[in-house]
């Protein structure tokens, strides 16, 4: 098992106004761009205000190159909730070289499109909670060495429901804390050859070939 921590100057939340919420939702460009949080709202304030924010990841994924994964997953420290609490994550079009800017708003593969994982749903509290990233996230993260999510709202956003009322969720992003950012757990298995040789390749990014063994058990 192993973990990559999120990028931290290219991600964050795109924010947009508007009160039709078709205009809204299919918005190519964004009104403000956050770096410094990250959270997902569908909001109907009243009076005519409505409000979408999306938030962006990105992973450098060079160090699974050559493995076997078998289960990958995205780790976020939610730290407030209000309303139904629902995301989906999204195969973006940002690579990861890109700085979050207004543009990207709409830059993801649409609706119906690449998924990257099913809908989560979250109860009102706050600490670490799971998304589970599918085969097409799991192949794009070995294959291209590099992942680029958009987390987005499920219930309104994915759903294209207008909403009735207040609906957030925020988790940490761009933090001095490392143990508070975002991050990916993956699972790549170690076989041992009937000879005894090891066919893993990398472990936590370090090669095979300069590992001796793990907790005691021998791998050369």
């Amino acid at each position: 098992m192993g973990t990559i921590l999120a990028n931290q100057t290219n991600g964050g939340t795109l924010i947009q106004y508007n009160s039709n919420w078709s205009t809204l939702r299919s918005s190519s460009t964004a009104l403000i761009v956050s770096n410094s949080s990250a959270q997902l709202k569908a909001v109907n304030g009243g009076g005519g205000f409505l409000e979408m924010d999306r938030t962006y990841l990105s992973f450098d994924t060079s160090v699974l190159s050559g493995l076997t994964i078998t289960s990958l997953d995205l780790k976020i420290n939610v730290n407030y909730t209000t309303g139904t609490t629902s995301v989906i994550a999204l195969k973006s079009l940002k690579t990861n070289s890109e700085n979050l800017n207004t543009s990207h708003f709409n830059l993801f593969h649409a609706y119906t499109a690449t998924n990257y994982s099913n809908s989560e749903v979250y109860t009102p509290a706050n600490g670490w909670y799971t998304i589970s990233l599918n085969s097409t996230a799991i192949s794009d993260a070995v294959l291209n060495g590099e992942l680029s999510l958009a987390v987005i709202d499920y219930t309104y956003d994915f759903m294209n429901v207008t909403p009735s009322s207040f609906n957030q969720l925020t988790y940490w992003y761009n933090t001095g804390s490392l143990a508070l950012r975002p991050y990916l757990e993956y699972v790549a298995p170690i076989s041992i050859a009937p000879d005894g040789v090891s066919t893993y390749g990398k472990i936590n990014g370090v090669n095979s070939a300069s590992i001796g063994n793990i907790n005691g058990l021998s791998l050369v």
